[in-house]
């Protein structure tokens, strides 16, 4: 069952990720097709404001997926329920206060007085953050449905139907940007597409899983109080997400301007093609740490985690050689000639990828566990880090400065995920090390496909 949970996880996030760089890919020249350059560079900085409401979630649909996917795997429903009820409790809560504070927002922030964008009215811009804010709320709702499909052990499933209203909402914005040209409208199409998909999540979940929904009945304030810890370490990695990938973006908003902020986003978007990647391998092994640690099967656990570190690990390099040598061709063909690869840009990005898609997939066993404090900490310092270091640096290097910063940033986190990884796992950090230069779990894994294609062909 485990190997085809995986194959199911991989597939469903191979499948995640596809959607999501063929949005990335597909969004710039679409955009650029009907906006100008510096029309497009405001709309990724108004964009990235809303993100930080997903601070409001806390970590808690997350922590409660491992919680009630561990309490599954021990046989405990009463403690999975609990655990359920009590995060949709704390959800459905804040969302109700993020609303408030986003309708008293749209009546008393100049955003464009504060932003001073040229190419968008203060109309615009106004009504804009107020429809991407209702689409942050409803992304927090939505989050709780993982916990649902995870505890009845359809990760898989849960990343079709989240994939297929990503794809809607491309869909959406194309036609909308093709007839309409707004901004407004774009951040509209966005919202009802995710308010769609919430109902279907809705459903779906009450057909395959009526003995664990949504509600109230188990909610506990003791259960609030002892998941309280890492579930604010979650909100945490959260904002150390969001200092990283909108704060810098933000930063070279106010320092260089709209049009360098696509140059920017453009090309880092392009080298996190590795991050995303890596992000799948991690996503697809972290829900079976769950499983695996309910069971108490560290044996088996420590396998899966050699597996995903080597794959990983060669992936990011094989990856970043390809992107190397194609950017020059991809990049003005991707961006209708608006961006020009700028080399030394391309490599300190890359850098950053490669050193992310080593040390990131170990995170996997720490996060599906609970066990995340330590790294999710260093990951809020190390992000910050980044964010001085490029307020420092931008003034004399320029966007390099800023690339550097997020070099500086993948260095410090590096070594500890590997470190308490194997501390968990009973495994020296030499071992792992050892095993994975020589992709000793690759080749049995694929020994072992090759011993079986050979029985069934014999």
């Amino acid at each position: 069952m485990l190997k085809k949970r995986l194959a199911l996880n991989f597939g469903s996030t191979l499948f995640a990720q596809f959607a999501n760089v063929l949005v990335q890919m597909v969004s710039v020249p679409l955009f650029l097709s009907f906006w100008s350059t510096e029309r497009y560079g405001a709309w990724i900085l108004i964009s990235a404001i809303p993100t930080y409401l997903s601070l409001g979630e806390a970590g808690f649909a997350t922590s409660s997926a491992n919680e009630v996917s561990m309490a599954i795997a021990e046989g405990d429903r009463e403690r999975a329920l609990r655990s359920l009820h009590t995060a949709w409790g704390f959800l459905a809560g804040i969302s109700v206060v993020l609303l408030a504070l986003t309708l008293v927002a749209f009546f008393t922030i100049p955003w464009n007085q504060w932003m001073k964008f040229s190419a968008v009215t203060s109309g615009e811009v106004r009504w804009t953050i107020f429809l991407l804010n209702l689409y942050s709320i409803a992304a927090i709702l939505i989050g709780i449905f993982g916990t649902i499909y995870r505890a009845a052990y359809r990760f898989a499933r849960n990343n079709i139907v989240n994939t297929g209203g990503r794809l809607a909402e491309l869909i959406g914005m194309g036609l909308v940007l093709v007839f309409t040209h707004s901004m407004i409208c774009v951040a509209g199409a966005m919202l009802m597409t995710r308010l769609i998909t919430l109902m279907v999540l809705f459903i779906d979940s009450r057909i395959f899983s009526p003995n664990l929904h949504l509600g109230l009945s188990g909610f506990s304030f003791a259960e609030l109080k002892r998941t309280w810890r890492p579930s604010m370490m979650f909100m945490a990695n959260t904002l150390g997400s969001a200092i990283y990938i909108q704060g810098l973006t933000l930063l070279v908003g106010a320092s260089l301007g709209p049009v360098v902020v696509v140059v920017f986003n453009t090309t880092r978007t392009l080298t996190r093609v590795i991050v995303q990647f890596v992000f799948m391998v991690k996503s697809s092994v972290w829900v079976e740490f769950s499983y695996l640690f309910g069971a108490g099967d560290i044996n088996r656990a420590r396998r899966l985690n050699e597996l995903a570190f080597e794959v990983s690990g060669v992936s990011s390099v094989v990856l970043a050689a390809m992107i190397f040598f194609a950017a020059p061709w991809i990049m003005p063909l991707w961006t209708h000639h608006a961006v020009q690869v700028d080399r030394l840009l391309l490599v300190i990005l890359l850098s950053s990828a490669v050193l992310n898609g080593i040390w990131t997939v170990t995170s996997a066993l720490l996060m599906g566990t609970n066990q995340h404090e330590g790294m999710t900490v260093r990951y809020l310092m190390a992000a910050t880090l980044a964010l001085v270091l490029g307020i420092v640096t931008v003034h004399r290097l320029g966007i390099y400065g800023i690339a550097l910063a997020m070099v500086g940033c993948e260095l410090v986190l590096l070594p500890y995920p590997i470190f308490k990884t194997c501390h968990l796992l009973g495994q020296p950090v030499r071992e792992l090390l050892s095993n994975s230069i020589q992709l000793r779990a690759v080749r049995q894994m694929l020994a072992g496909y090759c011993q079986r294609w050979l029985a069934k062909a014999g």
